[in-house]
């Protein structure tokens, strides 16, 4: 009685552990020169399980029952991956490497904002003999303020420091505003701060 105790209960025991035996999956993601990827997204298809390749390259899936996975990998600038792998009571070791994904893109055309008398809406041109005569030392919202759909501020009323103008009702942050070619609309605010080029 005793002798079947204990094959029965060594029997439970190896059943046991192998029910529940659960192994780990690492690997390294590379390049196809053998460069590590760091940052790469592998998941395994058809759970919730998912990991990133670390700065290294390499990566790890623990506690992984017995039986066969779909591994997913993918990063940006790479075609994305699928393998597949047969966890049978050991660890396993699986290497991916993705290849680089080339995207064709249409080409850019950069056109020039500057408005001519074919432009389709009501212009304005002011050549240096007009700016002259009107230039009083103000900043420029007050040397425009007679040209077509537009009206100046002023903060302290004299037309100079923080002075502003709407065009057809849009104010500054709809206002594109350009030196040159280039916009000096403010980054985060949209809006041109005239006080900032007293000198313009």
């Amino acid at each position: 009685m005793k002798k079947r105790f204990i094959v029965f209960a060594t029997i439970c025991v190896t059943s046991a552990s192998v029910v529940f035996a659960q192994q780990q999956v690492k690997g390294k993601v590379t390049t196809e020169n053998g460069e590590p990827i760091p940052f790469s997204a592998i998941s395994i298809q058809n759970t919730l399980l998912s990991t990133a390749s670390k700065s290294d390259g390499n990566y790890v899936f623990k506690n992984l029952k017995n039986g066969k996975y779909v591994l997913e990998s993918y990063c940006l600038g790479y075609q994305k991956q699928t393998d597949t792998i047969e966890i049978n009571g050991a660890d396993v070791e699986k290497n991916i490497v993705l290849k680089q994904s080339q995207v064709v893109i249409d080409e850019v055309l950069v056109q020039s904002t500057r408005a001519n008398i074919n432009s389709g809406f009501a212009t304005s041109l002011m050549n240096k003999e007009d700016i002259q005569k009107q230039n009083l030392g103000q900043d420029v919202p007050f040397l425009l303020n007679n040209q077509t759909s537009i009206v100046s501020t002023s903060d302290a009323g004299t037309g100079i420091g923080y002075t502003g103008l709407r065009i057809r009702g849009s104010d500054a942050t709809r206002v594109n505003i350009t030196v040159n070619g280039i916009p000096i609309n403010d980054a985060e605010s949209q809006g041109v701060f005239w006080v900032n080029m007293p000198d313009l």
